[in-house]
């Protein structure tokens, strides 16, 4: 009895989704699954996951944005689970600018000229890109966990600066993302993936252990393996009351029943090098827009991109906010809803939607 007891309130939990769900077509040759809330007629904002997530990482955002008089809407990017249309062996599909095209392309078929766009993870990348190459149509941009990067003139490529986090007897993470099959291992065990990365890069796991670097669960020792799914064996799970198991179901419900699993997610990493020759056009660019940075103090990107941090006053000529939330890891809107939602809401009050 216990046992159906806490079926059907996990059952409940997971059919009571804070936004409603349905798709697009025609979005840059997708089929675009969208988690939607509030009135069509309000300023667009628009909320881009990251890796390995779906909109439903945004659970805490919808209501909140919803009711302060926006219209919130979170895609389901390309390759990531009931997104349709993506080739998941055309690596080519999974480029940046094509990211960013589909991002312009959903605000069109949304009906809409303008939107705020704020991405998370994966997600940040791709929501400054659409403010850099559409400040027409982008007003307003905000990062969360990744502050904004941009491309100083003289910098080395992008692949040499990379190579400063593969220490000798060391892997870090983004070589083993980007290796060919690396998907088969984390989708031979979805379920164990999920706990271990969301777990690890978030606050409680990121302090439950001595870390080597300051970069933690990013760089780990070749003796556990050169894979993820090999390293994570040695990487520890608990419960955290801010991302409970009915939520980690969501995705690991999600990607189980997406055709490759997580290899479209993946295939944004293996683009990586590729993507930093094709905007070579950007170097020196920066947001003009007015923008948000909200970081998490344990979150491994920070110490990762350490001077977009510490410079991002001087980058950004429009820099609203820039605030790192105490006690909280990668996943800083799933573990700090209310603080996420403050510092996105006091951004959002500062722009003029009327543009």
């Amino acid at each position: 009895l216990r046992g159906l007891r806490l079926l059907s309130r996990r059952s409940s939990r997971l059919l009571c989704k804070p936004y409603n769900e349905r798709k697009i077509d025609n979005v840059n040759g997708l089929s675009m699954a969208i988690a939607e809330a509030g009135d069509p007629a309000k300023p667009l904002v628009l909320l881009l996951h990251g890796f390995p997530e779906t909109y439903h990482s945004y659970r805490h955002q919808f209501q909140a944005l919803a009711n302060a008089g926006y219209y919130v809407v979170a895609p389901n990017q390309r390759g990531y689970p009931g997104t349709e249309g993506a080739d998941v062996d055309d690596l080519a599909e999974f480029n940046l600018l094509n990211l960013t095209t589909d991002v312009v392309s959903l605000v069109h078929n949304l009906g809409k000229t303008k939107a705020v766009v704020i991405g998370h993870d994966w997600g940040a990348p791709v929501a400054w890109t659409s403010g850099l190459l559409r400040p027409d149509m982008f007003y307003g941009v905000g990062l969360l966990s990744v502050p904004f990067a941009p491309k100083p003139i003289g910098a080395p490529p992008l692949a040499e600066l990379m190579g400063q986090f593969q220490q000798p007897g060391a892997v870090f993470y983004q070589f083993a993302f980007i290796e060919e099959g690396s998907e088969n291992g984390i989708n031979a065990d979805i379920p164990k993936f999920f706990k271990k990365v969301l777990y690890n890069f978030h606050n409680d796991g990121l302090g439950s252990r001595e870390w080597s670097t300051p970069l933690g669960p990013m760089i780990w020792p070749e003796t556990w393996g050169m894979s993820w799914a090999e390293m994570q064996n040695n990487l520890e799970f608990q419960e955290m009351n801010t991302i409970p198991q009915a939520d980690i179901d969501v995705y690991v419900n999600a990607f189980s029943q997406h055709p490759g699993g997580l290899k479209g997610g993946l295939n944004w990493y293996r683009n990586i090098v590729f993507n930093d020759i094709i905007t070579k056009f950007q170097t020196g660019q920066t947001l003009h827009q007015p923008t948000a940075i909200v970081v998490g103090e344990s979150d491994p990107c920070v110490p990762m991109l350490e001077q977009a941090w510490e410079h991002a006053g001087t980058i950004l000529p429009d820099l609203r906010k820039k605030v790192m939330v105490p006690d909280c890891g990668h996943w800083i809107q799933q573990e700090k809803p209310e603080e996420a939602n403050k510092e996105l809401l006091e951004f959002l009050g500062t722009l003029d939607h009327t543009v």
